[in-house]
Order: C-alpha cells, then structure tokens, then sequence
C-alpha cells in the first residue's frame, strides 16, 4: 500500500541472524524528526531516542521474519521512514491462518523484548536509575514496544492488526473480503485520526489520516505487506 523502498547509494547493509537487513538513511531523518524535542535536554537524549527506535522496530521485524521462517519462507527486513518491513522472499505454502500468526509475530516480539526491559529494571536497576539518560532510555523502550505496538494492532491496512482483519475476513468467508477489510481500515484509521489530532499527537494523527486516504483510495486492491 505503502508502495516499494527504493535503494538509495546511502542504505546501511548488514545481516542479523543470517537475515539481511537495509536501513534507508530517511529512517534515521524521520526518528530525528519524531524524536527532536528530546534536543531540549541534550543532543545525546536525541541519539538514545534514535538508538531505541532502531532497536524496537528492528525487534519487531525479526519477530516477522522468525515466523515466516519457521513456515520455510526466507524473508529481509527494510527500516525507511514509516518503520520497518518483513519482506517475503514469496508466499508459497502461505495461508490465512499462516499470516495471521505472522502478522501477530511483530507486536508479540516486541511485547517480549518489553518483558526482558522490565526484568532488568526491575533487577539491574532495583535501586533506581543512575543518570536521567538511563531513565530516559527505558521510558523511550516502553513506550515504543507498548504504545506503539497496541496502535499497530488496531484494524488498519497496511498494520499488523489490519493485516490480521483482512485475513480474518478470509477465514470467515465473507462474500469479499478484502473490501470489507479495506471499509473496516477506512472506519478506524479515521477514527484514530481524529483520536490523535484532537489529543495534539499531530505525527500520528497525520500517520493515521493518510492511511484512512490510502485505503479510500485503494478500496478494491490487494493486501499489502507485513
């Protein structure tokens, strides 16, 4: 829906865990961007800020590709300016309820890298943070692997949980599918834009607003990617 990350001659290559990953240089402009009023304590609070982001979504995305995996589907990861993507080599042997458990595998990811922030605060840090920049870390991991991994399950294409809807639809057999998945995106991603904007959460309010664009547009397409 998104449309396809083009290269660029400043993509950061490199391999985790034998998946190959590229970082196209407007996701570090974009984290700057969400992330600048953490310049108002220092220039470091900014580069952790882009350290968690990078971390967080690169969780999220090998959650993604561990599942595709596991189904036998090999799989790279891209960082751009909207997050990540898990990208499937192909979708031979793919199912519905296959993609589901896909589509499910990101958030859970990061939701257990949440569970591994907690035990260290909780253990290594039982006492309290030692500096500010510390504590700002955490709360940045927090808030990213929490906040931003319920909003990706909310019913909106191209998102984890519109992903999941759409297949949903499909194991239900619904007359068509995709447009009802696709009226379904429509009817949140514009009820979520209108939560944020009147919240002053303008990034996302727009992020939402465009999706709900995107989507109208759209109406008759097919799936997009994880």
């Amino acid at each position: 829906m998104l449309g396809p990350v083009r290269p660029t001659p400043y993509d950061l290559y490199f391999s985790l865990f034998g998946i190959p990953v590229r970082i196209n240089p407007f996701f570090w402009a974009m984290g700057t961007v969400l992330g600048w009023r953490a310049m108002d304590d220092g220039p470091e609070f900014l580069l952790v800020w882009l350290g968690c982001i990078f971390i967080s979504i690169l969780v999220h995305e090998l959650g993604h590709v561990f599942a595709m995996q596991y189904y036998g589907i090999p799989a790279h990861i891209i960082l751009y300016h909207f997050g990540g993507l898990a990208v499937p080599e192909s979708s031979r042997g793919l199912t519905h309820g296959k993609s589901i458990v896909i589509s499910l595998s990101g958030p859970g990811a990061g939701f257990l890298f949440l569970g591994l922030i907690n035990i260290v605060e909780k253990t290594v840090f039982a006492d309290g943070f030692p500096n500010t920049l510390t504590k700002s870390a955490f709360y940045q991991l927090h808030w990213i692997n929490l906040g931003w991994g319920i909003i990706n399950l909310l019913p909106v294409l191209p998102l984890d949980g519109g992903q999941v809807a759409r297949d949903a639809c499909f194991l239900l057999r619904l007359r068509d599918p995709i447009d009802v998945a696709t009226k379904l995106s429509i009817l949140a991603s514009g009820l979520a834009a209108y939560f944020f904007f009147t919240n002053g959460m303008q990034y996302a309010g727009f992020m939402f607003g465009y999706m709900c664009f995107m989507n109208f547009q759209e109406l008759n397409q097919g799936p997009g990617r994880y």
